[in-house]
């Protein structure tokens, strides 16, 4: 706005956003991921977008950066069904903002070993699911639930915020591998 001085200010925003390194899944998308051979993501980043500068001053404010390996737009599902392992080393982000998707595990053993974000509920059965943060199982508002003989197991010392449902159907398993895990 201009005041009484003569000044013109103006409101400006930071850096963009980086978004979804490798796979950015599209609001209320479906993406399965399958096949019968072992795989792993690597080497994958987003940058944030730099602080802009307004009449030579760079306002303080850099943009975000936000799942490394996958970004889950709004009401995105994700599910992994593929028969070989998986391993995930970066991070799984999401949309907090709005209406969460879900997250499907169903295949083969899976490992998320990064710091995750996604804000969707998280459904794992007949198979292994290994994290290794206390952040592995997303947003901490996200609910797990194990069934079918599910195991959720535990790749380092951590401290986990969601809720766990065990399911009914077969024997859920806690594989704590000698970590500490609260």
């Amino acid at each position: 706005g201009y005041n009484s001085s003569g000044t013109i200010t103006a409101t400006c925003g930071g850096g963009g956003a980086g978004l979804g390194g490798a796979i950015f899944v599209m609001q209320g998308a479906n993406l399965v991921l399958q096949g019968s051979d072992s795989f792993s993501f690597s080497g994958n980043s987003v940058t944030a977008g730099s602080p802009a500068v307004f009449s030579g001053t760079t306002l303080p404010t850099s943009g975000i950066a936000d799942g490394s390996d996958f970004f889950l737009n709004s009401g995105a599902n994700l599910t992994f069904s593929q028969t070989g392992t998986l391993t995930i080393p970066g991070s799984i982000g999401g949309d907090a903002l709005n209406s969460p998707g879900t997250v499907t595990i169903n295949g083969g053993a899976l490992t998320w070993s990064g710091a995750n974000t996604f804000r969707a509920p998280v459904s794992v059965s007949g198979t292994t699911l290994q994290i290794a943060t206390s952040t592995g199982l997303g947003n901490s508002s996200n609910v797990a639930t194990l069934n079918n003989s599910a195991t959720l197991q535990f790749g380092g010392n951590v401290t986990v915020a969601n809720a766990i449902v065990l399911g009914s159907t077969g024997t859920q398993v806690f594989d704590t591998q000698s970590q500490t895990v609260t």
